[in-house]
């Protein structure tokens, strides 16, 4: 069983690419590289409509199972969505993995959730407020701004890894 596994397309950040020419590219290796499911890791861009529509797109070309798991940028809110109502539209997809383990055959089988971060990582001289803001010397994190869960990031961390 071949497994092809993608993630940070950003198909919407590239001045030269559409989206379509991201979608005729990615069905091109999966059907060269004759995979049996594709997988992708989310960020594939920062609308959640046109990751639905990519995503779409993507399994009605392609013959195979394809799944996904949205990124930090797939839930970039816009005006008329909230980041809940964002995740909750990914979660009725179907080719969406959170909540949905995918069995593959009776030994196997893939899961996904796209969790958060707890800043378990982030670098000491860093500190916990600082990281809690989200800005550094003029620069804001984006999903400081574009991302409301209405509960901390490490809160959210918790929630993730316990399901």
């Amino acid at each position: 069983m071949k497994i092809g596994t993608i993630a940070d397309l950003h198909i919407d950040r590239h001045n030269k690419k559409t989206s379509d020419d991201y979608l005729e590219a990615l069905v091109e290796i999966v059907k060269y590289k004759n995979l049996d499911i594709l997988l992708i890791a989310g960020d594939i861009s920062n609308h959640y409509q046109l990751t639905h529509q990519f995503i779409t797109q993507l399994t009605k070309q392609l013959d195979i199972p394809v799944k996904f798991v949205p990124g930090n940028h797939d839930l970039w809110e816009v005006e008329s969505m909230t980041t809940q109502d964002i995740w909750n539209n990914y979660k009725s997809m179907s080719q969406c993995l959170v909540g949905k383990p995918f069995i593959v055959n009776e030994e196997w089988a893939i899961i996904g959730h796209t969790g958060w971060y707890d800043y378990s990582f982030a670098a000491q001289r860093f500190s916990l407020d600082e990281l809690q803001k989200g800005k550094h010397y003029g620069a804001t994190w984006q999903d400081k701004e574009r991302v409301s869960w209405g509960i901390s990031d490490q809160n959210l961390s918790e929630i993730a890894a316990e399901q």
